[in-house]
């Protein structure tokens, strides 16, 4: 069985000589995948997927109805701590704003801005600080609304997205203002990834924006902090790709006031394919496993924020993984998607 992963970098890394809360729900799909490898006699691919058991991913909080799940998860990291008696860090994913995914095909949440959206997500905000507070003695790290910049910064043109868009500013900029708040919790404000914002004409709108949202956030509430940015959540960028991006937007970031301290998502990056889709994209790898070790003082950690298996939505490209695309909706575990990502994992297994 797989060692749980430590992780240690500098002095003032959140990450810091803790161990990668290592959530339940992601060891059942991983026992459930070698029972089956097992029983089906493939041993080889068994032993590989066993060495995941131990592995961090992120804990997608995406509705009202996931939030009371918040304190399951950190009782059972801070069972961990005592039994162990090292300390945790938790990896949980905000991710409902009201009319998310504004650009794309991807859920829309449950929070309209006409039906009352924006006091509904705050109230979502208040009730995930009230879990958090429960828990002190338990370190956490939110990666804030995946998608929500990147569909903002670049879809303006769009006209739901240019409805949304100050909406989600001042979304994104109260649960900074409440979250960031409390002493047990680092963020990451989620941005787009390097495919996007290494382009010349988006680099500084993008910086200026997420400017804009510190502000904003720090008015609300001046003892609120961030710690930096998340990149490639849920992407399929590799690591030497996002580093690059990392030391070229920093000083836009250092700039507009915003600290620069990254983290990123490796989970399907090990190599470098060609996406033409954010979806089962065909010939991906699990990347580098998760950690803090990065020998990079502007990476925190590499982390594996969209569980390897679970689905990110519809798509044609699904099909080359022998899925049919219109039976799979985001969230729902696809077994020979995580079998092809581990079989073609970079580092291997």
């Amino acid at each position: 069985m797989a060692a749980p992963t430590v992780v240690s970098s500098g002095a003032d890394n959140p990450f810091l000589d803790k161990v990668l809360y290592a959530n339940t729900q992601y060891k059942s799909e991983i026992q459930k995948e070698y029972n089956s490898l097992v029983s089906q006699g493939n041993t080889a691919l068994a032993a590989k997927v066993e060495k995941l058991t131990n592995v961090s991913t992120g804990i997608w909080i995406s509705s009202n109805a996931l939030v009371p799940t918040i304190s399951t998860h950190l009782q059972e990291a801070l069972n961990v701590q005592k039994q162990t008696g090292k300390e945790q860090i938790v990896l949980l994913v905000i991710y409902d704003l009201p009319e998310k995914n504004c650009a794309s095909s991807g859920p829309h949440g449950e929070f309209s801005y006409a039906n009352g959206g924006e006091a509904k997500y705050q109230g979502f905000i208040k009730d995930i600080a009230a879990q958090l507070q429960l828990f002190p003695d338990v370190k956490v790290a939110i990666i804030l609304e995946p998608n929500s910049i990147n569909d903002t910064v670049r879809n303006l043109s769009t006209p739901l997205c240019a409805n949304v868009a100050s909406g989600h500013k001042k979304g994104l900029a109260f649960a900074i203002s409440v979250l960031g708040a409390l002493s047990n919790v680092n963020m990451y404000l989620c941005i787009p990834d390097s495919g996007f914002l290494l382009w010349p004409a988006n680099i500084l709108p993008a910086a200026m924006y997420i400017g804009d949202i510190y502000t904003a956030a720090k008015n609300l509430n001046p003892n609120a902090t961030t710690r930096g940015v998340a990149t490639d959540v849920g992407g399929y960028s590799t690591l030497d790709q996002e580093v690059k991006y990392h030391a070229i937007f920093a000083p836009y970031l250092t700039a507009v006031g915003y600290p620069a301290h990254f983290v990123v998502d490796q989970g399907r990056s090990g190599r470098n394919v060609t996406v033409g889709s954010d979806k089962c994209v065909q010939g991906a790898g699990l990347g580098p496993r998760p950690t803090s070790s990065t020998a990079n003082p502007l990476l925190d950690a590499i982390l594996w924020v969209q569980p390897p298996g679970e689905t990110d939505g519809n798509s044609t490209r699904c099909e080359l993984y022998g899925s049919n695309p219109t039976n799979i909706g985001t969230g729902f575990w696809d077994s020979r998607a995580f079998r092809s990502l581990v079989t073609l994992a970079n580092p291997p297994l």
